[in-house]
């Protein structure tokens, strides 16, 4: 049962990630307050840049992410749901049947912040700040380069990994040369 619930919000998260840009969407949802963190859900760990984002400190949430070794995974590893491989969150669904909520809540507040640094990016790229922009773009593109290729990994960060290394990787290739 759980498996088919994280294939439907898969299929859910790949027409609104990879069909429609992540720029602009988010994923559908019943309403407002569905992507607000709740008391029950744990923290990542103190300070790391989801918190800051969660608790509406975006800017210190951004350069967190910016500044974060993606090569290592940055904070997600020590992420209490976002950490989990796929067979960890299969034995802990099993008997926890909230996980999966909290799971997309933590997926849709990351996704919020990447796309955040992404929207930064573009604001830097339209106002010559191209150094700025790069960082942004090279930083989600390393996110995206370790969400999708990062062995047992939950399906759903694959997606998402996969779709702002893409985004990023588009938007690099429209920066002019460094130094210039």
């Amino acid at each position: 049962m759980a498996t088919l619930a994280r294939r439907r919000l898969a299929a859910i998260v790949m027409t609104g990630l990879l069909v429609t840009p992540i720029l602009d969407q988010s994923l559908p949802h019943a309403g407002a307050n569905t992507l607000r963190l709740d008391a029950t859900t744990q923290p990542a760990q103190a300070g790391s840049p989801l918190d800051l984002w969660n608790a509406g400190k975006k800017n210190a949430a951004v350069a967190g992410f910016i500044a974060a070794d993606w090569t290592n995974g940055g904070f997600l590893p020590a992420d209490p749901i976002l950490g989990l491989t796929e067979a960890q969150f299969d034995q802990k669904v099993a008997s926890d049947p909230n996980l999966q909520q909290e799971m997309t809540i933590r997926t849709d507040s990351l996704k919020s912040l990447a796309r955040e640094v992404l929207t930064r990016g573009d604001g830097d790229a339209k106002n010559a700040k191209s150094d700025d922009a790069r960082a942004c773009f090279t930083n989600l593109q390393a996110f995206g380069t370790y969400l999708s290729s990062h062995d047992g990994e939950l399906a759903i960060l694959k997606l998402v990994g996969t779709a702002y290394k893409k985004a990023a990787a588009d938007r690099l290739a429209k920066l002019p040369p460094v130094g210039q």
